[in-house]
């Protein structure tokens, strides 16, 4: 692939051309190449090598000094789409070329599509042609005749097409041999007997006689086969011919030029979106704007009706954004719902049950960032159109991209929602996090809860042993708080000696083992006082949760809870017991500590 300087919004559309199965030339207003794809290069006999930073399309193209002649871009009408063809000299032969230019904001697609097959079959039709109009000429001859011209006759019943003679009541009169052999009853007495029918043809031309009838068309699909039935009235007599044309091949034709032309269309379509949505993400600041975006270029391609697109908040476990099409209101909160309640610190987190996905037949995408973490969720109803899968491929990764560099800018927006010293959050982040979670348990029935937690004896290390080492014993807890709690949980700093941590998903019994949880941990953790001293840590907890409290009440709760474990602490202890906490390190032994460190 060649690549040149390229404004650097659309790198990754650039990128995508060599996913399509096309010649792609991708050029700037001035006509210079900023990519051209290897195939591109291979139709025009071109070396990878040879392509330069100011090469443009019809010097490096067609080896011209100057633009195309009958350049659609040269004009003045600035058209956003336009087709040429044009035959080239390649290894001792000709091929056909087909060029499809489609112009996007920044940048112009140039689609080049080898064109022999096409051209053959237009050919092979044109020469049908000729053949129909010969065998016209004969059936004229035959109709404005009589029956005793018995050369005609002759002819007719060697003619390659199927032919009948009925009169006006549809009784058959004459049937050729190709028609015997075509057609699924040649014993029937009625026309529409010999094609299988107990009963005329819907709408048929013939059911009030012949008069005045000339060459009257209708179709029939007969054991699979494509027939045009062409019908004409005798001038002398009554009755009339019933000429029965395979037309299966001239149809097949047809629909292999028609594929292949919805095939480059539905291509350059996919481009100009893909254009289209990088450049509305490098300019649009509006995340939900742009997701918007996103599904309105996305379902008519993919030619889905129905989607919900879910975006990660900067929290693990919240949601910024909950977009959907072509789903009801109560279909998209059981999704949303199980979205929140999904354990993601299991073995799948990635997983949504079947029972609550919208759709019986739905396809659910994970969307997952460049740090293998989910962004986002993408459901679609159905697997769309035949290249369904690639349509998700191409729209896919800008769109995770997207959502993984929006997360990241709002982290660093949000440093100033951490503490200094610890690297916790503060409780201005902590209120946040709270209304959010309130939020979800009101509209979901998500639960949560709330541990208030307090240092013991922080005012004694401050004042026997300075604030150095009541940072470091601060810093101590942070940390293995931190380690204590899984990634949706927040652990915020909300005065000198006090923490809160908010679990979410959990309940009073999910609380009460993360309680447990903290005492087994706090019952073993030492700091440093100096080189050959430690002294314990030992924290107060209060746990409240909103299966067994109002969503308002808990941080209060959690408090009180904890001011009086913090209470009991000190009454269950002896004043050695709380003093008697250093460790000799080097001697192996407790030194006593006099005062006391009562606050």
């Amino acid at each position: 692939m060649s690549e040149h300087t390229v404004d650097n919004s659309i790198p990754s559309i650039l990128e995508s051309v060599d996913n399509v199965h096309a010649g792609i030339v991708v050029i700037d207003s001035a006509f210079r190449i900023l990519k051209a794809n290897r195939l591109s290069l291979v139709q025009f006999d071109i070396a990878f090598d040879t392509v330069q930073p100011d090469s443009t399309c019809y010097g490096l193209l067609f080896n011209r000094s100057e633009r195309c002649d009958d350049c659609p871009l040269a004009g003045e009408n600035d058209q956003e789409y336009a087709e040429r063809s044009f035959f080239r000299n390649k290894e001792g032969s000709g091929i056909y070329i087909r060029e499809a230019i489609s112009r996007g904001e920044k940048v112009i697609f140039l689609t080049f599509q080898d064109n022999i097959n096409e051209v053959f079959l237009q050919k092979e039709l044109d020469s049908i042609k000729n053949e129909l109009v010969a065998k016209n000429i004969l059936l004229n001859r035959y109709r404005n005749g009589t029956e005793e011209n018995r050369g005609i006759n002759q002819i007719i019943d060697n003619l390659p097409d199927a032919l009948v003679r009925i009169d006006d009541s549809m009784n058959i009169r004459m049937i050729n041999s190709k028609a015997k052999l075509e057609l699924p009853d040649v014993n029937a007495r009625k026309c529409y007997e010999l094609l299988g029918k107990t009963n005329p043809c819907k709408s048929c031309p013939v059911e009030n006689g012949f008069s005045g009838m000339q060459e009257i068309k209708t179709s029939h699909v007969i054991g699979g086969k494509f027939f045009t039935e062409i019908i004409n009235g005798f001038k002398k007599e009554e009755g009339g011919l019933l000429l029965f044309r395979d037309t299966t091949r001239q149809v097949n034709l047809i629909e292999q030029i028609r594929s292949k032309n919805e095939t480059i269309n539905r291509k350059n379509n996919i481009l100009s979106s893909l254009v289209s949505l990088e450049s509305r993400m490098q300019t649009d600041k509006n995340i939900k704007s742009v997701l918007e975006y996103f599904i309105d270029l996305f379902l008519p391609l993919h030619r889905s009706d129905s989607i919900v697109l879910i975006a990660n908040d900067i929290r693990a476990g919240s949601v910024l954004a909950t977009l959907g099409r072509g789903v009801s209101k109560e279909k998209l909160h059981v999704l949303t719902q199980a979205y929140f309640a999904r354990d993601i610190h299991t073995v799948d987190p990635f997983c949504i049950p079947d029972d609550a996905l919208p759709w019986p037949d739905a396809c659910q995408i994970n969307l997952v960032g460049r740090t293998d973490k989910l962004v986002g969720m993408l459901f679609l109803k159905g697997n769309g159109t035949e290249d369904g899968a690639e349509i998700i491929d191409l729209f896919k990764d800008p769109l995770t991209t997207y959502m993984h560099n929006q997360i990241l800018l709002r982290l660093l927006k949000e440093r100033a929602d951490t503490d200094s010293l610890t690297g916790l959050y503060n409780r201005r982040y902590l209120q946040k996090a709270l209304d959010e979670e309130k939020a979800k348990y009101e509209k979901y029935g998500i639960h949560y809860s709330v541990v208030v937690i307090d240092i013991n004896g922080l005012k004694y290390v401050n004042d026997r042993f300075g604030h150095e080492a009541g940072d470091h014993m601060i810093f101590s807890v942070a940390r293995n708080l931190k380690s204590s709690t899984r990634e949706t949980d927040v652990v915020a700093r909300t005065g000198g000696d006090e923490f809160i941590v908010l679990l979410t998903n959990t309940d009073d019994k999910g609380a009460l083992k993360y309680s447990e949880k903290l005492k087994y941990i706090f019952n073993e953790i030492y700091f440093d006082i100096n080189k050959t001293e430690k002294l314990s840590i030992t924290v107060s907890a209060g746990i409240a949760s909103t299966s067994t409290s109002l969503p308002d009440d808990l941080v209060r709760m959690a408090d009180s809870l904890m001011y009086e474990n913090k209470r009991e602490f000190y009454r269950n202890m002896r004043r050695s017991e709380i003093t008697d906490r250093m460790i000799d390190l080097n001697r192996d032994r407790q030194n006593t500590i006099a005062d006391s460190i009562m606050e």
